[in-house]
């Protein structure tokens, strides 16, 4: 029979591994970490009663400097504010703005300045550092000055004061407003725009003078030496340790209690690098705090000299190194350790001796437990002892009977839980599985066990690597279900150590629909951020229980305040609210409070911060109840509508403009709708046709027209509504109530919506009755013209030619040359006739018009050649310039020939022999043909554009030639142009020539059925 072997162990670990000697162990490592703790913590604790004097010292000096230094500059700001009330300073200012002189120029003070310069001298005798007082007016210039010199004080005359205008505190002072002071940037003291010699580091208080009625007056300033003003404070509260002042430019000085307060540094002129301290002071925003370096702490406080500037500031700096406050811990340190030693070696002695005696039931109890077969718990276990050791056994006794109970509870948790869990191996293989994992990726559970955990979790490459990295960390993963869909899952995983091996536990829970959910809410959200964004909709909700309000960053944005600002949304409320709107939403909200409406709607002015009252639309309800139905959460919107305020405002003001012009007119006006119903009438268009305003408003305007002009108008109002013209005019024959009939001048334009659609006529109608029978004479009178002197001229006209023809070799060149004018006048007085005919025509609407498609480039070649001995007598080249397509037009061909042919007669009558008259048809972009006669004559006058179209208008050529005409031929022209559905206009230049052209739109099928 083989002998058991029972491996011999090292001694040290036997040691280790007996309880007794751990016991022992323990006590004395108790013991030595008691007194560690102990001398530990009474090391930290007096380091930090150490520090926190430390603190509290530094701390203190630092703000007793600070207040010395700030009652230092309140004296300044106080001596300024004294100053400034001084009678002799209105006096002054008055004689410097009034009688005595204008603005720019000193005005005497030999009265007044002396008196002042006196209050001067004895306040600067009591604050030694004061180096000038001063007096500026508002134009910088100063008028009374005071300056301390070496032996006293100097009141510069006059003649030798400044204009201060330039310098930069000056230009910063001119801005303040009534109670305001500026404390300038420390600099060198310069005068006449120098620097002075003895480089004096001064800083100026300013205080400005406002006059009775508001505007700035005057400016008073006052210069301390900077570095004199803070050797006082130095002197006054002498303090023992480091201490460095510094200024927001980085202007520095340093006292320490060994050499006292050291020269004072400028930034730019520093005779060395400052020190560290300074540097880092200038990126602290707190105003107190302490600094801990490496080796010393500071205290710093920040001292804001212009409540006005936040960037203007005085830092106090106190510092002491660490080794000051640290002693006292280090010897503390080293009496406990002392202490330490001796307790641990009485320990030692008391901790062998207790360990022995109550270790020895512990070890027969053992060796019971030991004896007993298989897992059976030994029942002479030692469970009526009082003790800790009948504890232990009683507790044993009832484990091991609860081990299988809990056992068995275990798994019947896990198979019921709701969460589903993997148990697997450093692999990634699954060992077991709960029927919720089952469910959750639909799997039966013996088909999981073996299986790796990528088939659930595919993204799992290195499945250990994976299991690891995610080791106590609660994450969302997708998954795969056994149908192929993804599953989003939280899942978590832990560790359990088995001592040989380990095995990883999962637990998963199927969070698929929550993601759907929070996905949905998040793009809600975001789109419903977005539509406020967009739309500048700020949001309010007020808990009406606490009267806390909270706003949207849109809400801050409408007010002028920035979106991060930390504002009380209700106490801005109250103070921007406009008092004559205040009591009309504090009603609407109580009836929306008290349910007697279902939301509050107001309309309300707000102050902007910058100052302008703004119009908001507010809409709030009640969204929460308590108890007694009262009010609990209140919820609104609120939007800008400034401009749409405006907007009503400026249509209301238009309307009522438009409507005083209406009313006032000295002309018939009226507005009509789209029917020619009469929408507004004025009082001079019910005297013209003799019916008051009501009588009016219920007829049509077809009721009192005559029918004939009714149907000439139907065009013109279609081209008026389909935007091709802005306005038309035409003659009209009204009826009036009596029965008679009177003529108007009727102008007739449309007023367009904010889309652009017709909404009403405007029409104006001037009485031209008498004009009319006027005309009937007239055209009488040519009638009459016509018969008894157009025959006659024909018969002359031919008889010369006559002459002309038979004579022409039986008399001189002189009497040929009479004949030949004469034929020529001749022919000119039928061209008037005919011109004064035609003219009559047009005005009754007389002429005839033979529409026909034609094609505009054969008509203009027509022209060239038929009438090119016209350009020949005037010695001129006529150039076509073409397209190389037909463009057709639906005009009446003679009407325009004739309308071509005087254009081009009129370029040729201004150009010099020789010249060129170019003649060009071209397809415009908007689906027209423009017919264009360029000339290089003279050109236009400005004086004479004005009657360019009128009739008998003609300019005076005499600088090139005598020309002819009646001056009726562009106004012929311009009728016949406009009749056919063209327009007529031009471009000239003086000295440079003049195109004529006309515009007509080119024929479609569709434009000839409209």
């Amino acid at each position: 029979m083989a002998r058991r072997v029972i491996p011999r162990i090292w001694p040290g670990r036997q040691l280790f591994y007996s309880l007794k000697n751990r016991i022992i162990l323990l006590t004395l490592g108790a013991v030595f970490v008691t007194a560690v703790l102990i001398a530990g913590s009474f090391y930290v604790r007096i380091s930090q009663l150490a520090r926190d004097a430390a603190v509290t010292e530094l701390a203190g000096e630092t703000r007793l400097l600070a207040q010395s230094f700030k009652t230092a500059f309140s004296q300044m700001k106080h001596d300024g504010q004294v100053l400034a009330s001084t009678p002799q300073i209105p006096r002054i200012i008055r004689a410097y703005q009034g009688p005595y002189g204008r603005p720019g120029q000193v005005a005497p003070h030999d009265t007044w300045g002396p008196q002042l310069s006196s209050i001067f001298q004895s306040v600067m005798q009591r604050r030694a550092h004061y180096t000038q007082m001063r007096l500026l007016g508002a134009d910088g210039q100063e008028l009374v000055r005071v300056n301390r010199t070496e032996d006293g004080f100097e009141f510069v005359p006059a003649g030798a004061l400044q204009n201060k205008s330039a310098e930069p505190y000056v230009r910063e002072s001119i801005g303040l407003q009534p109670g305001q002071i500026y404390f300038s940037e420390v600099t060198y003291n310069r005068e006449h725009g120098q620097v002075e010699e003895t480089h004096t580091p001064t800083i100026r208080v300013v205080i400005p003078i406002f006059s009775d009625t508001g505007p700035l007056s005057a400016l008073l300033v006052i210069n301390a030496n900077y570095a004199h003003l803070l050797q006082q404070q130095f002197d006054t509260i002498a303090p023992d340790k480091q201490t460095f002042l510094v200024n927001n430019l980085g202007d520095y000085v340093q006292s320490t209690a060994e050499t006292g307060m050291q020269p004072f540094e400028m930034r730019g002129n520093y005779s060395a690098p400052p020190p560290a301290i300074v540097t880092k002071v200038q990126a602290i925003e707190e105003n107190d705090t302490l600094l801990v370096g490496e080796d010393q702490i500071a205290y710093f406080v920040r001292l804001n000299l212009d409540a006005s500037d936040p960037r203007s500031y005085l830092g106090i700096i106190v510092q002491m190194s660490k080794d000051e406050f640290r002693a006292p811990a280090q010897q503390t340190l080293m009496l406990s350790l002392l202490l330490g030693i001796f307790f641990l070696a009485v320990s030692l002695v008391i901790s062998f001796h207790l360990a022995r005696r109550f270790m020895r039931p512990l070890l027969e109890m053992t060796q019971k437990i030991e004896a007993a077969k298989g897992h059976t718990v030994p029942n002479n276990l030692p469970i009526d002892r009082h003790d800790e050791i009948g504890a232990l056994a009683r507790a044993f006794k009832a484990r091991a009977h609860a081990l299988l109970d809990s056992e068995a509870q275990a798994r019947a948790i896990l198979e019921n839980m709701f969460d589903g869990l993997v148990t697997l191996d450093r692999n990634g293989v699954i060992q077991n599985c709960n029927a919720s994992c089952a469910r959750i990726f639909g799997y039966p559970e013996h088909e999981l066990l073996g299986k790796g955990i990528h088939c659930l979790f595919p993204d799992f490459a290195q499945q250990g690597v994976a299991l690891q990295a995610s080791l106590n960390k609660t994450q969302r993963i997708t998954a795969r279900h056994k149908d192929g869909r993804d599953v989003t899952v939280e899942f978590s995983v832990g560790c359990v150590d088995l001592g040989r091996r380990s095995l990883y536990s999962c637990i998963m829970r199927d969070v698929s629909e929550q993601h759907r959910m929070r996905i949905a809410l998040e793009t809600l959200e975001e789109r419903w951020a977005l539509a406020l964004d967009a739309a500048q909709i700020g949001v309010f909700d007020v808990d009406l229980q606490t009267q806390k309000t909270i706003v949207s960053d849109i809400w801050c944005q409408i007010l002028g305040l920035p979106a991060d600002a930390e504002v009380d949304a209700q106490e801005e409320w109250e103070k921007r609210i406009h008092p004559d709107d205040r009591d009309l939403v504090l009603a609407a909200n109580q009836a929306c409070f008290e349910g007697r409406a279902q939301s509050a709607v107001t309309e309300h002015r707000l102050r902007h911060n910058d100052g302008r009252w703004i119009w908001l639309r507010t809409f709030g309800r009640v969204t929460k109840w308590g108890e007694n139905s009262a009010p609990l959460r209140f919820v609104g919107v609120q939007m800008d509508i400034s401009g749409l305020k405006m907007a009503e405002a400026a249509l209301k003001a238009s309307e009522e403009r438009l409507r005083m012009a209406i009313d006032n007119a000295p002309i018939a006006m009226a507005l009509l709708d789209l029917e020619g119903n009469w929408i507004k009438v004025n009082e001079a268009i019910c005297l013209l046709l003799g019916y008051d305003q009501n009588e009016l408003l219920r007829l049509n305007s077809k009721d009192v027209t005559v029918q004939k002009s009714v149907e000439n108008n139907v065009s013109q109002m279609q081209r008026l509504v389909q935007g091709e013209i802005d306005t038309y005019e035409e003659e009209k024959c009204y009826l009036r109530k009596d029965g008679s009939s009177v003529w108007g001048r009727v102008s007739v334009s449309v007023a367009r919506d904010t889309e652009g659609q017709p909404a009403y006529f405007i029409k104006q109608i001037l009485d031209i009755s008498q004009q009319r029978e006027t005309e009937r004479l007239q055209s009488e009178f040519i009638s009459t013209v016509n018969h008894e002197l157009r025959t006659p001229l024909t018969s002359i006209q031919g008889s010369l030619a006559i002459l002309q023809a038979k004579l022409a070799e039986k008399i001189d060149d002189k009497e040929m040359r009479l004949l030949a004018n004469s034929h020529e006048s001749c022919q000119r007085l039928s061209r008037l006739v005919n011109d004064i005919l035609d003219v009559q025509q047009i005005r009754q609407g007389k002429i005839e018009y033979n529409f026909a498609a034609i094609d505009v480039c054969q008509l203009v070649e027509d022209v060239v050649e038929s009438h090119r001995p016209m350009t020949d007598k005037f010695g001129v080249e006529i150039e076509t310039v073409l397209p190389n397509k037909a463009l057709p037009l639906w005009v009446d061909p003679d009407r325009l020939t004739q309308a071509v042919i005087n254009v081009v007669s009129n370029a040729a009558k201004f150009s010099e022999r020789g010249d060129k008259i170019i003649l060009s048809v071209s397809e415009r972009a908007n689906n027209s043909v423009r017919i264009a006669v360029k000339d290089f004559g003279p050109g236009i006058s400005e004086a004479f554009r004005s009657r360019l179209f009128s009739q008998f208008a003609q300019a005076d050529g005499s600088s090139k030639r005598n020309t002819e005409g009646s001056g009726l031929g562009l106004n012929i022209t311009k009728s016949l142009v406009e009749e056919m559905g063209g327009q007529i206009d031009y471009e000239t230049e003086e000295g440079k020539g003049t195109t004529f052209f006309f515009d007509f739109p080119i024929f479609t099928l569709e434009r000839k059925s409209a």
